[in-house]
């Protein structure tokens, strides 16, 4: 435990470093104008997400999946190689750490909670839908289908969130479905 709270600190220094020079190179470069432009009302707003997490908040996740009896060191780690943004790691946790596969739902609203401390604005999101609601292919996808009495098409089971980053839907829901 200590050595991972040490790389964590060791990864937030690091990318306070980063940070630093990364303004100082930006404020040395020239500004770029762009071939054409735009008509301004094609222009995307600007989406504000937070780049990083903190290590105060990458502990809190870290000590819920630990009351959990859902830790797994090596896997912790790999889901910070090469220092990744929110969208990054919230994939990264719901697709490669193998211990939060085909959970009870309660785990992923857990963890949607501390994402929402993470990003208030809710700009990323995850998508667990609930039982007994219509099945939809942007955002679920089907693993299972099962013959049951009643409605077709209704979802039965949630085996792993989805992701939405910026109203993309990045990984869709894992569900069986009627």
């Amino acid at each position: 435990m200590r050595n991972s709270r040490k790389l964590l600190e060791n990864l937030a220094i690091q990318q306070t470093e980063i940070n630093g020079k990364m303004g100082r190179l930006e404020s040395q470069s020239l500004p770029i104008k762009p071939l054409y432009e735009e008509p301004a009302a094609q222009i995307a707003p600007a989406i504000e997400l937070p780049e990083r997490i903190t290590v105060e908040l990458s502990n809190e996740l870290r000590v819920y999946l630990e009351k959990l009896k859902l830790f797994d060191e090596p896997a912790w780690l790999a889901l910070w190689h090469d220092d990744p943004d929110i969208c990054e790691f919230t994939r990264r946790l719901l697709r490669e750490y193998s211990l939060l596969e085909n959970r009870e739902i309660e785990i992923y609203n857990g963890i949607a909670a501390w994402l929402e401390k993470v990003i208030s604005k809710q700009k990323i999101q995850l998508i667990i839908p609930e039982p007994n609601h219509s099945y939809e292919s942007s955002q679920h996808e089907l693993v299972e289908q099962r013959p049951v009495k009643g409605p077709i098409n209704r979802i039965l089971e949630v085996k792993q969130p989805g992701l939405r980053c910026t109203d993309t839907v990045l990984l869709k829901a894992r569900v069986v479905s009627s």
